[in-house]
C-alpha cells in the first residue's frame, strides 16, 4: 500500500465516535472562502447545510448550568488563497461579511438564489461563457430552523485564518480548529470544483484527519458518483450518505450533497461592478453589503 493509503486507513480507523445514549457531539460547521464579496449564494449555502443538521436537540451543560446550542455555523474567511494572486483588503472583506452575517441572522426566512439562462435588457456575461446571458431569480426558502431559540444567533464568523500572513493553507487551519475543539464534530464545506483541484492543495488528502468534508455540486449534471471519482483514491472509501455519521464522529467522513449551488461567483459580481451592471449586483448581494461596496468604491 502507498503511504497515502496507509495514512487514510489509519485516519478512518481512529475516528472518534459518540455513544447515542450519551450527550450528542457539538457540531461546528464551517464555510471557507475569500468572500470577496459575500453574496446571497454564500448565505444560502451555509443556511442549507445548517438546516440539514438542525435536527439535533439542545443540551444542558450541568457544570455551567446553561443551555448550549449543539450546532454552530461559521463563515471562515481566508487571508488569501495560495492559488490566487490578489484579494481585497481583509478589513473590507471582514466588514462585508459581518454585514452579510447580520443580514442572515435578522431574517425569519432566508433567501436562496438560482441562476437560469434568460434574455434580458441588460445581460451580464460570465467570464467562463461570454455568450451566455444570465440573471438571478430570488426565491424564498423554508424558514430557518434553530436548535434552541434561547441561544445566540446561529451564524457567526471565525477569524482563525483571516489575519495570518499569506499564503495560508486549509490543512493548517483545520488542524488549529481541531486543537481548539478536540471533542467536537468539525465539518468543512467545499465545492466540487475545489475537490477537483485537491491535488494542488497542501496535504489535501489529509483534510479528513481533522474534519469531515461536506461537498456541494456546482451544477445539476454533477452526480454524487462523479464527484466521488474526483476524490483521491484513498479518500473515496470515506464517503457516506449518512448525516448522522457526521454528527456522531469528530472527523473522517465525506458527505456529498445533491443540492445544486447557485451558479454565481464573487468574481462575476466584481466584473459586473466594473462594467456598471448594478441591477445584477443589487440582486446578488444583501443591501447592506452593496451599500458598503458603493460607499467605499470597491472593485471599481
Amino acid at each position: 500500500m502507498t503511504e497515502a493509503t496507509i495514512r487514510a486507513k489509519q485516519t478512518h480507523s481512529s475516528v472518534m465516535t459518540v455513544d447515542n445514549t450519551q450527550t450528542s457531539l457539538c457540531v461546528r460547521l464551517y464555510l471557507g472562502g475569500s468572500f470577496d464579496p459575500p453574496h446571497h449564494a454564500h448565505l444560502a449555502l451555509l443556511t442549507h447545510a445548517y438546516n440539514r443538521l438542525a435536527v439535533m436537540p439542545a443540551t444542558t451543560d450541568t457544570a455551567a448550568g446553561a443551555n448550549h446550542n449543539l450546532l454552530i455555523a461559521k463563515f471562515l474567511p481566508t487571508a488569501r488563497s495560495p492559488l490566487k494572486t490578489t484579494s481585497t483588503d481583509p478589513k473590507h472583506r471582514l466588514t462585508m461579511l459581518q454585514l452579510a452575517c447580520a443580514h442572515l441572522n435578522k431574517q425569519a426566512a432566508f433567501i436562496n438564489c438560482i441562476i437560469k439562462p434568460i434574455t434580458s435588457i441588460n445581460p451580464i456575461r460570465t467570464t467562463s461563457d461570454p455568450n451566455a446571458n444570465i440573471n438571478i431569480d430570488v426565491i424564498t426558502a423554508p424558514l430557518l430552523k434553530t436548535t434552541n431559540p434561547s441561544t445566540a444567533l446561529p451564524f457567526a464568523i471565525c477569524e482563525q485564518e483571516l489575519w495570518r500572513p499569506p499564503p495560508t493553507y486549509t490543512i493548517d487551519t483545520l488542524q488549529a480548529l481541531r486543537d481548539k475543539h478536540p471533542k467536537c464534530s468539525l465539518i468543512f464545506i467545499v465545492g466540487a470544483d475545489s475537490i477537483a483541484s485537491l491535488s494542488q492543495w497542501r496535504d489535501g488528502d489529509r483534510l479528513t484527519e481533522f474534519a469531515h468534508l461536506w461537498i456541494m455540486p456546482r451544477d445539476a449534471l454533477q452526480t454524487p458518483e462523479a464527484i466521488r471519482a474526483l476524490l483521491p483514491t484513498p479518500m473515496q472509501h470515506q464517503v457516506t450518505q449518512s448525516l448522522q455519521a457526521l454528527q456522531q464522529a469528530t472527523h473522517g467522513h465525506i458527505y456529498i450533497d445533491t443540492q445544486q449551488v447557485a451558479a454565481i461567483s464573487s468574481s462575476q459580481i466584481r466584473q459586473a461592478i466594473t462594467h456598471q451592471h448594478y441591477d445584477f449586483v443589487k440582486s446578488a448581494l444583501p443591501h447592506s453589503v452593496y451599500s458598503y461596496i458603493m460607499a467605499n468604491q470597491l472593485y471599481q
